[in-house]
């Protein structure tokens, strides 16, 4: 990855998000604003969610999270993808708990990545649609533009046992939940 001769390399944030400069940055803000923590998962349960993301330093991650809504519930699972779609690293499958607060989870005990600069994924799954309301962003006719800022999904996935590869596939849904990566080991959400 090169950048301009005299310029640094931009830092990553200690919390990752869609709306991260490293990510989709200020397009996600412009096309879409943060729903209430009423809304159910965007999209069918058992499906993942992922948005890019570029790193122009070496970065471990340590944790994933999201932002459970005014009621929990279901189980969710938060990873990292390389640009080949080759899963990484995920949370495996954590309960829904906490009503309206942040939930993270740590990845597995010696599976916190070290990842050199370069493209990722950061994805999310959840297990149902009508129970584990999360805050998430949200507009009419959002999944084209989702979609057109290179995220993507996978219907039919399994929480807990992810594939090895995924298979990305159209967007469908007009939101898309809050959630991210920790580059912190002592910061939590």
């Amino acid at each position: 990855m090169s950048r301009p001769v005299g310029t640094r390399a931009i830092a990553t944030p200690p919390v990752l998000t869609a709306a991260s400069r490293c990510a989709l940055g200020s397009a996600l803000r412009m096309v879409s604003s943060v729903g209430t923590g009423a809304s159910p998962w965007s999209d069918a349960a058992n499906a993942l969610l992922a948005f890019p993301f570029v790193l122009e330093r070496d970065t471990t991650f340590y944790k994933g999270f999201w932002v459970n809504g005014s009621a929990a519930g279901g189980n969710s699972e938060v990873g990292i993808w390389d640009e080949s779609y080759n899963k990484l690293v995920t949370t495996g499958s954590v309960v829904g708990s906490g009503n309206s607060v942040p939930q993270a989870a740590a990845f597995a005990a010696g599976a916190t990545p070290r990842l050199p600069p370069g493209r990722y994924y950061a994805g999310m799954a959840h297990s149902a649609t009508t129970t584990g309301q999360l805050f998430r962003w949200s507009n009419t006719g959002a999944n084209a533009l989702y979609q057109a800022f290179g995220c993507w999904r996978q219907a039919g996935i399994t929480l807990g046992s992810l594939a090895a590869t995924a298979t990305p596939g159209a967007m469908t849904n007009i939101g898309f939940p809050l959630f991210g990566l920790i580059s912190r080991s002592v910061f939590d959400v």
